[in-house]
């Protein structure tokens, strides 16, 4: 696993019965992924993420039971707790066009058309009707709505994004 980034797609919220299964609540949009999954990898306290075998996948309420090899009491389960279970970046799902996962937008540079640079996306919070990149540069900050209107260009290769700013919106938070 050394030298490739995880995406983080579940985080194990507690056990499930008594046969060493795990809830987990799913970080993605895509819960079904889950189904052809044949190994995750977990953060735990070690330094390299730990790759466990997937044995069996159920869904209950929103949630998803996995059965992973090794462990098989609820007591083994139990140190699983609170670890966060991710996959390769190359094994993510495709989006569609002009749709992109958050960790392929943090930490891409932002310019305006006219070529100024605001920072780079720190994070991204939804709104529910779309997302906003949170754009930092040394104590400002700029909230930028991911739309069609702002957003006028993505491109990864060359890890920017260019914006039309409308009025009022680079008007910054001081950052302190």
């Amino acid at each position: 696993m050394t030298g490739k980034s995880l995406v983080h797609i579940g985080k194990i919220i507690n056990t499930h019965g008594t046969k060493g299964e795990v809830k987990v609540y799913p970080l993605t949009d895509f819960p079904e992924r889950y189904r052809s999954l044949k190994e995750v990898f977990l953060t735990t306290a070690a330094p390299e993420p730990e790759s466990l075998v997937i044995d069996k996948v159920r869904f209950q309420k929103g949630f998803v039971l996995l059965k992973l090899r090794g462990y098989n009491t609820m007591d083994e389960a139990e140190r699983l707790k609170g670890c966060v279970i991710g996959v390769p970046e190359d094994q993510v799902w495709p989006l569609g066009e002009d749709e992109y996962y958050h960790f392929q937008i943090i930490g891409l540079n932002v310019y305006t058309e006219a070529g100024l640079y605001l920072g780079t996306v720190e994070s991204i919070f939804p709104t529910g009707s779309n997302d906003v990149y949170v754009v930092k540069k040394d104590r400002k900050e700029y909230l930028i709505p991911a739309t069609k209107e702002v957003i006028r260009e993505i491109n990864l290769e060359a890890k920017r994004i260019i914006i039309h700013p409308k009025e009022g919106l680079l008007d910054f938070f001081d950052a302190r």
